[in-house]
């Protein structure tokens, strides 16, 4: 294991990142160092975004894999090397929110069935309600 390595894990572990999140990182960093044949700290931001590129478009990771990649080289940079990031040349990918199904009225829950559904919830709000009274009555 490489010095810059354990230095890394135990960085990792003063942290208190998961064992998990441990493996995940080495990992990480290791393969960054194998596609380029090179120590990560002869490596600057071209080659993490060349990386980072490498995993999105020949591997064609998820964008969650490719964003805990990321984290686990600004990781490397940042604490363990002491280096800065490099924000203007690794961009952060927008993060996608998925937008909230809308239904329409007739997709949604029937008006009809409306004075149904607050019969029964009022009934059972009131059962459980006077168990409550019952059980409060008979401690007494």
């Amino acid at each position: 294991m490489t010095h810059l390595r354990q230095r890394m894990q135990e960085d990792l572990r003063l942290r208190n990142f998961s064992e998990r999140t441990i493996r995940h990182y080495t990992h990480t960093v290791a393969e960054f160092a194998k596609y380029f044949h090179r120590s990560p700290d002869q490596l600057g931001p071209e080659h993490v975004r060349t990386f980072l590129l490498y995993l999105l478009n020949e591997r064609k990771l998820a964008w969650g894999t490719i964003q805990g990649a990321r984290s686990a080289l600004k990781f490397l940079y940042t604490r363990t090397m002491k280096q800065t990031w490099f924000d203007q040349e690794v961009i952060k990918p927008k993060v996608r929110r998925r937008l909230p199904t809308v239904w329409s009225r007739e997709e949604g829950p029937s008006a009809r069935f409306l004075p149904i559904t607050l019969f029964f919830i009022s009934l059972i709000y009131s059962m459980n309600f006077g168990i409550s009274l019952l059980r409060a009555v008979t401690l007494i």
